[in-house]
């Protein structure tokens, strides 16, 4: 007669289990020492991990649910250790696969290092604990101490995932991104200061308007800055300064004073937009006629900055007479 207090669990074959976890182990560890140095690859692979990272995500908190329905209830424990058996699986392939993937579009963009290297810690940490949350429950004998070491690996699983998961928003997001909206008593206990906002530069009631500042900059900023600007620098660029557009991204300089046929930035605005390269994204506001008028020709004049507003309002009739003036 069958033993009532075995669960399903007990009669499973631990030894699967056991290769399992020990296989995702070593893929992972290989996997964070060999992709976290040397020449990028397969950088394109690299830009599934957004969308993958979510999947072992999902699968700890499923674990932990299903854990805690168990808990201290045998008989709904027994009909879902099955379950518990598949998830903890996917948890353990998804949580390679986004590793790897996640390994990958590190070597391909500009990351904050510190950042980037923290959440590559805690990711690494977290796929552990999922090897190491398939393996102990394969080994409990539904004792509650080896139960206990379970749910603890379980636990300090979902910590670090957490924790990796909110370095992560703050990579793509900004520092600070998960408390920046948040009540001022949750910034409080989280320790978040709100970044200093310097306050704009007041103009002499003389001072003429430049070019730059009364019009290309308010431009980049509206149309590029969300992606562009302060702790967000898609691509390596930022466009809050002429300095910033000559140094430019991982691709190179944005403009190229005195040619806005070879300035990239402006390559890149003219693209059809379902390029990918497009820019800005199809989901953002584009530059008017207007401003990408006044910044090409601030590009054609040299990109100086003390170019002034009145320098360019030269009566059409007399245009011609200055242009050819200064092709001499």
């Amino acid at each position: 007669m069958a033993d009532p207090k075995r669960t399903e669990a007990d009669t499973l074959d631990p030894k699967p289990f056991y290769v399992a976890s020990a296989l995702g182990a070593v893929v992972s560890t290989v996997i964070f020492f060999a992709l976290g140095k040397g020449p990028a690859l397969l950088p394109f692979a690299g830009r599934f991990h957004p969308l993958l990272v979510h999947l072992p995500i999902g699968a700890l908190v499923l674990a932990v649910t299903i854990e805690v329905a168990g808990f201290r209830k045998e008989a709904r424990r027994e009909r879902l250790d099955g379950a518990m058996a598949i998830v903890l699986g996917f948890l353990v392939v998804s949580g390679v696969v986004a590793l790897v993937l996640g390994m990958l579009l590190g070597r391909s963009g500009d990351f904050p290092q510190k950042l980037l290297a923290k959440h590559r810690v805690l990711t690494f940490v977290s796929v552990l604990g999922a090897c190491g949350t398939l393996a102990s429950f394969a080994a409990h004998k539904a004792t509650e101490l080896s139960r206990g070491i379970h749910r603890a690996i379980l636990g300090l699983t979902l910590g670090a995932m957490g924790l990796g998961g909110h370095v992560g928003g703050s990579l793509s997001r900004g520092d600070g991104y998960l408390f920046e909206l948040a009540p001022a008593f949750v910034q409080t206990i989280a320790g978040y200061t709100r970044p200093l906002v310097a306050a704009p530069a007041i103009a002499a009631p003389d001072a003429e308007p430049l070019v730059w500042d009364a019009v290309v900059k308010p431009a980049l900023k509206s149309r590029c800055g969300d992606c562009h600007s302060g702790a967000k620098k898609k691509g390596g660029l930022r466009v809050e300064t002429i300095d910033d557009l000559l140094k430019g991204g991982l691709t190179g300089p944005a403009i190229v004073p005195g040619s806005s046929e070879k300035s990239l930035l402006i390559e890149r605005i003219r693209l059809p937009k379902d390029s990918d390269d497009h820019m800005p994204p199809d989901d953002k506001p584009e530059l008017s006629p207007g401003e990408l008028a006044a910044l090409t020709f601030f590009i054609d004049r040299g990109a100086p900055k003390d170019l002034k507003v009145r320098d360019t309002l030269a009566p059409p009739a007399a245009r011609a007479a200055l242009e050819k003036a200064t092709s001499k």
